[in-house]
Parts: C-alpha cells; sequence; structure tokens
C-alpha cells in the first residue's frame, strides 16, 4: 500500500502448480483471488469454482458502489462484469447433474459410512453381475441375494437414488469450461454429504479428462 510496484504473474506456471491464499479472516482472501481470476478470464481460459457460501455470483456485473468506484478511477480500473454461470442442485442457476454411471472405486468411496466384509463381498458380487452400472440394476441385483447384509447396503443405494443428483444425462463437462467463463458450483444450502459428493465427483472427472486431453486447461479453485 502507498508504492507504485508492480505485480506479476506467469499464467502457465499458475495454471499448472497448485496456489494457496492464506490469511486470516477478513483480510481479504476472496477478493484476491477474484482479482487473479478477473485476469486469468481476461486470457480467455476456463475457470471452474467450488463456491460454498455464494460469493462469486457478484462478478457477473460491473460494481456500481459510489465509494469503491473512486477507488476504481485512483487506480485507472474500469468496472466490469464477466461471463458467470451458475450451477446447482438447487434451483439457483443452471441445473447440475452427475453421471450415474459409477465406477466400482468411485461407489466405494461416495458411500455414507463403512461397510463390513460380509457387506463388502455382497456388495462386489452384485456388481460384477452388472453388464453396465445403475442403481436400479444394483438394486435388483442386491434383492436377489440371501444374505441379510444386503439390507444395509440397500438402504445406502436407496440414499444415493433419493439425492436426485445423478442422471443419465449428466450436465456435460465441455459447459462447465467455456474459454473466457466462469462456472460457479454454488453449494450455498446444499448438506455437507451432498456437497462432499459433488466435490469428489466433478474433480475426478475433470482430473480424468484433463490426462487424456480431453478438455482444456483450466483453473479451478476450491473456497473454504
Amino acid at each position: 500500500e502507498g508504492r507504485n510496484i508492480a505485480v506479476r504473474m506467469d499464467l502457465s506456471k499458475l495454471l499448472t502448480t497448485h496456489v494457496a491464499v492464506l490469511a486470516k479472516s477478513g483480510a481479504g482472501k476472496s477478493y484476491t483471488v477474484g482479482v487473479l481470476l478477473e485476469e486469468i478470464l481476461e486470457c480467455k481460459v476456463p475457470v471452474l469454482v467450488i463456491d460454498p457460501h455464494g460469493e462469486y455470483g457478484t462478478m457477473s456485473s460491473p460494481n456500481t458502489n459510489p465509494k469503491e468506484l473512486s477507488s476504481c478511477k485512483e487506480f485507472g480500473v474500469t468496472p466490469k462484469g464477466y461471463d458467470v454461470r451458475v450451477f446447482s442442485v438447487n434451483q439457483e442457476g443452471r441445473p447440475l447433474k452427475l453421471s450415474s454411471t459409477l465406477s466400482q472405486d468411485e461407489l466405494l468411496h461416495l458411500l455414507p459410512g463403512k461397510l463390513s466384509g460380509t457387506q463388502l463381498g455382497v456388495l462386489y458380487s452384485a456388481l460384477k453381475k452388472l453388464d453396465q452400472f445403475s442403481f436400479s440394476g444394483l438394486m435388483l441385483e442386491l434383492e436377489k441375494d440371501e444374505s441379510n447384509a444386503k439390507w444395509g447396503i440397500m438402504n445406502l443405494v436407496d440414499y444415493f437414488q433419493n439425492m436426485s443428483i445423478f442422471s443419465d444425462t449428466p450436465t456435460p463437462h465441455q459447459e462447465l469450461l467455456a474459454p473466457g467463463t466462469m462456472s460457479l458450483l454454488s453449494l450455498k444450502g446444499v448438506n455437507p454429504e451432498t456437497q462432499e459428493i459433488l466435490v469428489f465427483k466433478v474433480c475426478k472427472d475433470l482430473f480424468e479428462l484433463r490426462k487424456l486431453n480431453r478438455i482444456p486447461p483450466f483453473f479451478l479453485v476450491v473456497e473454504e
């Protein structure tokens, strides 16, 4: 503050390494990240923000606060809005749906609570009989099993089905990563269990697709 110091960052390094923005409450972490995102969006790099508190939606509109506009003028900054797409499992913005096709490892990771050895055996047996994974198909195979251990697993699978976040027509990953666009995964008002599933599945899918070079480089922000 009070010094004319130019701060420049190498965009290629910023996009290919992990970055942490750390400070105490109220110091301006989210604001600093917002400034970084503005510059990244100007370079037409896709941005995806995991936004648990709905803090970044205001970036879609230019700042109109009279007090802050005077600071903009002082620093030669022109207020600007950006192309922001909000995705949510609630009513806010565009609907976010996850693929209902899960791998065995993904299903085990997402299941709330640990399964006993017997339950794992029942689950593995049912999964092996499926040509293609689906919750309804898994329930049918579990119903055929004669072990009492199946009931706990069926309750968990039923829990997944009732969450209504999985779909045979999931949100396309390309829709989440449009050049020069910021996609917000709004988790405001979503219970912690659903938040964990959404963040895990979206990030894992994008990580795997990026390794295969099926999606462009992008900048992912995980807000606290």
